[in-house]
């Protein structure tokens, strides 16, 4: 582990310029995340009935980008509130998935706060 990553100590606060490019980058995101994540979406649901896995996999991954989203990560824990049966097995698979799409449905858990 890199010294220069451990905080020993307060926390360093960023300067007014530095953070103001953390706001523009994570806004940047958020609106290049939702067109990508909309195209991934609409191929994957094109190919969900291949024989090929590749349709869930597009799904997913659109799903984990529009999590980017405020909007749609609303959406999203609302509609897995909706239907807790989907819910519990989403859930149940979480851990065994790769971090991002984790993170992604940890974010959207209808029952985190």
């Amino acid at each position: 582990m890199n010294s220069a990553n451990l905080c020993i100590g307060p926390v360093p606060i960023m300067k007014s310029s530095e953070r103001n490019k953390a706001r523009f980058r994570l806004r940047l995101l958020k609106w290049v995340a939702l067109p990508l994540a909309i195209i991934l979406l609409a191929l994957g649901f094109l190919t969900l009935p291949l024989p090929l896995p590749t349709g869930i996999v597009l799904i997913a991954l659109g799903f984990s980008l529009a999590a980017f989203h405020p909007g749609m990560r609303r959406w999203i824990r609302r509609t897995r509130g909706r239907y807790p049966v989907a819910n519990s097995k989403i859930r149940r698979i979480t851990p065994r998935l790769p971090g991002f799409i984790r993170r992604a449905l940890q974010r959207t858990d209808s029952r985190s706060p």
